[in-house]
């Protein structure tokens, strides 16, 4: 019903096949700054091969072996279809054929459905950021070992 897809960013195909999912970027260009630093898309498209879900992630630096997803959007017609866990799914079967042991995401105090998201999906509450560089609401740290 769904295909599941990763591959390299590329931000003209951003800014066309999943503008929907990350509108911000055509009005402030100090968010192509943030998509460019992530390596990879996953994405779900539904039998039209419209995209209805899609996340980026990169391997940290700092971290080798250690990823880092950004959020998973999905669109509100195709919430609750276990599109986003699967998609998530994929995304762990690619992380696990890179060799990397560990996945974290940053997910905001205030979004209750997010953190609902992770734990249901094996991620554990790792800490607590009160303010990050951008200046943000506090975060917490999510966290999932993949292998």
């Amino acid at each position: 019903m769904y295909s599941y897809n990763i591959k390299k960013i590329n931000l003209r195909e951003i800014r066309s096949d999943f503008i929907e999912f990350f509108p911000y970027i055509l009005k402030d260009k100090s968010f192509e700054k943030i998509i460019k630093e992530y390596q990879y898309i996953a994405y779900a498209e539904n039998k039209l091969g419209k995209v209805v879900s899609c996340v980026l992630f990169k391997e940290y630096l700092e971290f080798p072996k250690v990823w880092q997803l950004g959020r998973i959007s999905t669109n509100k017609k195709y919430f609750k279809k276990g599109i986003a866990s699967y998609l998530l799914l994929k995304i762990i079967d690619f992380i696990k054929n890179k060799k990397g042991v560990k996945i974290l995401v940053y997910v905001s105090e205030e979004n209750k459905v997010a953190q609902s998201f992770y734990l249901k999906n094996k991620f554990k509450k790792e800490a607590k950021i009160d303010k990050m560089k951008l200046g943000r609401e506090p975060l917490f740290i999510f966290t999932r070992e993949v292998f």
